[in-house]
C-alpha cells in the first residue's frame, strides 16, 4: 500500500474483502497493529509514527489470508458513516 499523504498515527483502507494476516513496513522491519472488521470490509492499522518513514512515499506491505479480493459495497456513500 503506497501511502503519499501520510495519514499519522492510524490509516484505514476500505473495501478489504479478504482477512488480513500481517501489517509492516516494506521491508519488514516494523509490525503494525490492525484491525479487519469482517462486516464493514475495513482496514484499521494503528501504531503508525507520526511522521512518514520516508520523505516521498511509505509502502506497507499487508498480508493477505489468501487472494487479495475487493469487498463489495452497496451503498457507495456508506464510508462516510465511518
Amino acid at each position: 500500500w503506497c501511502i503519499f499523504r501520510w495519514p499519522g498515527r492510524t490509516a484505514t483502507a476500505v473495501k478489504v474483502g479478504t482477512p488480513v494476516k500481517r501489517v509492516s513496513l516494506l521491508d519488514g522491519t516494523k509490525e503494525f497493529p490492525f484491525n479487519w472488521d469482517e462486516n464493514s470490509k475495513r482496514l484499521k492499522i494503528t501504531g503508525l509514527p507520526s511522521l512518514p518513514p520516508d520523505d516521498i512515499c511509505t509502502v506497507l506491505k499487508v498480508e493477505f489470508e489468501d487472494i487479495p479480493q475487493l469487498a463489495e459495497e452497496p451503498d457507495l456513500a456508506a464510508w462516510i458513516n465511518g
